[in-house]
């Protein structure tokens, strides 16, 4: 995930370097300054991300890494999302936009200015309201607090697990229009489609999500603006859902998700 690579003095220019500017593909970024005591133990080569995803979860050894290939840490990582974030929420306005899709607007019903719930707007809607679409809740980064969770309850460690620090979902009135979403994003020709997780198949055990369904694909964007920020082989996640089901998918009903996954 991310692109970084050794310079000419053997510092590898996808990890923070204090002082050091112009690291990677022209010189376009600045790394800030962290303590070398501070270093991270949960690095990966990058070159597997070009592997296939369940090779990657097999956790290859270290030993298998060929010498001076790209390193990363949970702070470039997150540096590449929140890049990676203007470009993710544009694209995903666009599969919308083809396809009936929906984004959650919060709708005040109290008329004190505060927002009691949502609705769900179809983006070729709002796109002509510039006030409601300035409202969109659209997704977010990953907390950091939820990566390191993540990382040492399921990933070992191993930052190059993390397929969703960025992430958008875009929601549908029908599972016809969820279709049609995923035909839009198999004909983009910047999309790299890395996995398709389908839990909408009528085979999906559902109890392993305590009944939550979607559809999540971890995908790559790789046109000249992600290659010029070095940010092509970032691996995002899009999470396609039926609005029935992001009824559910609340703050709350999320946090009685994670505390229910947490014993299980």
């Amino acid at each position: 995930r991310g692109r970084a690579s050794a310079g000419a003095d053997g510092v590898p220019s996808g990890q923070a370097c204090a002082g050091r500017a112009g690291a990677g593909r022209g010189g376009r970024f600045i790394y800030l300054p962290r303590p070398a005591a501070v270093q991270p133990d949960c690095r990966n080569a990058s070159r597997a991300a070009m592997l296939p995803l369940d090779a990657r979860l097999t956790k290859l050894p270290r030993s298998s890494l060929a010498p001076g290939d790209i390193v990363l840490d949970l702070e470039q990582l997150f540096a590449e999302a929140a890049v990676l974030d203007v470009f993710l929420k544009q694209k995903a306005c666009e599969w919308a936009a083809a396809s009936r899709g929906c984004f959650p607007v919060p709708v005040d019903v109290g008329g004190d200015g505060h927002s009691l719930h949502k609705e769900f707007v179809r983006w070729e809607e709002l796109a002509g309201d510039p006030v409601r679409a300035a409202r969109v809740n659209f997704a977010k980064v990953k907390l950091m607090r939820r990566a390191v969770e993540k990382l040492y309850r399921v990933y070992d460690s191993d930052v190059s697990c993390l397929l969703d620090c960025c992430r958008q979902a875009i929601y549908f009135e029908r599972p016809e229009d969820l279709l049609a979403c995923l035909e839009a994003v198999h004909r983009d020709p910047s999309v790299r489609v890395c996995r398709v997780t389908n839990r909408l198949r009528p085979d999906y055990d559902a109890r392993r999500t305590a009944g939550y369904r979607d559809v999540a694909l971890n995908l790559r964007l790789d046109n000249r603006e992600t290659r010029e920020l070095c940010i092509e082989n970032h691996i995002a996640e899009l999470q396609l859902l039926l609005i029935p089901f992001a009824h559910v998918k609340t703050e709350q009903g999320h946090w009685h998700y994670i505390n229910w996954r947490n014993v299980h």
